[in-house]
Order: C-alpha cells, then sequence, then structure tokens
C-alpha cells in the first residue's frame, strides 16, 4: 500500500508542475490569476515555515515607558 501511494505522490508531483509550467502561456485571465495566487500561497507558506522553525526574539515598545522588551 505504501509503495502505491508513493506512486501515486511521484505522478500527482510530476503532473501538477507540468500543469504550473503551462500556466504562464495561457491567454485566459483566470488561468493567469490562478498562478499568481499559487505563487502567492507557495511564497507566504515558505514565509511561515521559516519562520516557525527559526526562532527569534521580537521586540515589543511599552506603551508606558517607551521602554522596549524582550520576548524569546
Amino acid at each position: 500500500m505504501g509503495e502505491e501511494m508513493d506512486a501515486i505522490a511521484v505522478e500527482y508531483s510530476s503532473l501538477l508542475e507540468g500543469f504550473i509550467a503551462q500556466l504562464p502561456l495561457q491567454q485566459h485571465v483566470d488561468l493567469k490569476f490562478l498562478l499568481f495566487r499559487l505563487d502567492f500561497t507557495e511564497f507566504y507558506s515558505k514565509q511561515l515555515s521559516n519562520t516557525l522553525t527559526t526562532p527569534t526574539k521580537s521586540r515589543r515598545t511599552s506603551l508606558r515607558g517607551g521602554k522596549q522588551s524582550q520576548n524569546a
């Protein structure tokens, strides 16, 4: 069963890549928008995964004294 799922995943990925590669060549506005949306989603998904895997310290300015506090 696992091998079948792997084969399906490989075929799906290949077909999806082919589909996405053909989108810039299309003239219909809906397909151009779809390409934009897919690029947008991929970009922000990568940004989110980078944010979740990279620990950073954020600084907040207090409303009272203007002092900065650090949060891990």
